[in-house]
């Protein structure tokens, strides 16, 4: 009979011990729960935490789950990876939205096209860092440029020999590149000249150079757009000539920047 009442103890101890176990599991996969809500709300509401607290809560949420069993860790990883693939898409798909958005609200002749060196496209990566782009005023030939482009006017760049290569939301006035800016973008010209020589030139031939801050909605430096590039394009197709901004008389103007945009952004 006492064998039987030590057989009992102990089984009444496993389901309590397993008991205890489930609760934990199921207290731990809850929290884990909150945690993906936590990462979701990151993505798809407007009071966004900053870039570093959701690193934070997703590094935790990886920190705590690794701890587990080897193939709970490789599931995890998988499916952790699959989410922030997934959290990507979400963020671009958004991006685009609000975009397309942009372009079709504003007026047709806050639509602008220019040209953009070619020489530019060595350092792409410091106008994207610095938020702007160039652009010239040789004998007051583009004077204008200086008044007429305002905040929120779209502009379409179309990099010389090449194609359109970027749409752009002015965020600021145009403005002189002062002396102090000027080395950061000696290096697209240094194979023709010495830097002192680049800063010379600009008197010698009696020009400005103006520099643009703008929001980067759509950019690259591999790809550059041409009319043949857009599948069942029927329209006249507008390209950039000089260094002016340029409003296009094309009626079919808006739809052409529309159709640049998406070439581009299926491109990254």
């Amino acid at each position: 009979m006492e064998e039987f009442k030590n057989i009992f103890i102990d089984d009444v101890k496993s389901l309590k011990r397993d008991n205890l176990h489930l609760k934990l599991r199921v207290q731990e996969l809850e929290n884990e729960m909150e945690t993906i809500k936590r990462m979701l709300k990151i993505i798809l509401t407007k009071n966004k935490p900053t870039d570093k607290e959701a690193s934070v809560i997703q590094i935790n949420f990886l920190e705590k789950s690794l701890i587990k069993n080897k193939l709970f860790k490789k599931n995890f990883y998988s499916k952790y990876i699959f989410f922030k693939k997934w959290c990507s898409n979400i963020k671009l798909k958004q991006k685009i939205k609000k975009d397309k958005e942009i372009i079709c609200k504003i007026e047709t002749n806050k639509i602008w096209y220019m040209n953009g060196n070619h020489e530019d496209i060595k350092i792409w990566d410091t106008f994207i860092k610095n938020k702007i782009v160039l652009t010239w005023n040789q004998n007051g030939r583009n004077e204008s440029i200086k008044t007429k482009l305002k905040k929120n006017d779209i502009i379409t760049l179309y990099i010389r020999k090449k194609g359109f290569n970027s749409i752009l939301r002015v965020i600021d006035t145009p403005k002189i590149l002062n002396d102090n800016e000027l080395s950061k973008y000696y290096p697209a010209w240094k194979h023709k000249y010495t830097f002192d020589e680049w800063k010379q030139d600009a008197k010698d031939r009696n020009y400005e150079r103006i520099y643009i801050p703008v929001e980067f909605l759509v950019t690259t430096d591999k790809h550059f757009v041409k009319q043949e590039y857009i599948k069942n394009w029927k329209y006249d197709w507008t390209i950039a000539r000089g260094s002016n901004c340029i409003t296009s008389s094309n009626p079919h103007w808006k739809e052409q920047v529309i159709e640049i945009y998406k070439y581009l952004i299926n491109k990254q």
